[in-house]
């Protein structure tokens, strides 16, 4: 609940809502914040452009958010921020990845273990980092229609065990006990080693009865 103001670039927005709001992250260097249902109309939104924003902040299951957002102009000189590679870390810990929550970072060399049944509403994708199993977040809420069918499209062509390089934002979420993980929200983000023939034939045989 304390008002304060931060100032970053926007990384990357949500669709706007019907209701004429915008959710949205953003950045300054390597520290960033999650803007919550911004007024949209009164405080138009640009990805790339950088921002002072002021509104109170809320610490949503581990993951820092800027709600009811009253002050919002434009900041030059324009800023940057980072993409911070946070593989060699300890992914799980919430101590670890505090520093990183709400930020852009890059996982690299991660191996898929678990892939969802079901693409048609928000889903986890598990992968192995080091010997540290982590969750990869797909949410439709945070994209259009069109990206999200890219996402699902991109891990429907790959298989268990497949290696995959990603970039997306740290999160946490858990009710009562939150968990790290990582958003995914852009399709060109991610990169996963298509299946080959043999590998999507095993797969549809396992299906049939």
């Amino acid at each position: 609940g304390t008002p304060f103001k931060i100032r970053g670039v926007v990384t990357y927005a949500a669709p706007v809502s019907a209701e004429g709001t915008v959710e949205y992250f953003i950045q300054n260097g390597a520290e960033g914040y999650y803007i919550y249902k911004q007024d949209n109309n009164a405080f138009p939104v640009t990805v790339g452009e950088s921002y002072t924003v002021g509104g109170y902040f809320k610490n949503y299951f581990g993951t820092r958010e800027l709600v009811d957002v009253e002050y919002f102009v434009p900041h030059t000189p324009a800023l940057t921020y980072n993409i911070v590679d946070v593989s060699d870390k300890n992914l799980l810990s919430l101590d670890d990845m505090a520093t990183h929550q709400a930020s852009f970072v890059e996982i690299k060399a991660g191996v898929i273990s678990v892939l969802p049944t079901s693409y048609t509403k928000a889903y986890n994708v598990k992968i192995m980092v080091g010997d540290q199993e982590f969750t990869l977040r797909v949410d439709p809420t945070l994209m259009t229609v069109d990206e999200f069918a890219a996402i699902n499209a991109k891990f429907q062509a790959t298989a268990l065990g497949s290696a995959i390089d990603v970039v997306g934002v740290m999160c946490a979420f858990g009710y009562g006990k939150p968990a790290n993980q990582l958003k995914i929200v852009r399709s060109t983000d991610f990169g996963a080693a298509v299946m080959t023939e043999q590998q999507a034939a095993q797969i549809a045989a396992a299906t049939l009865e």
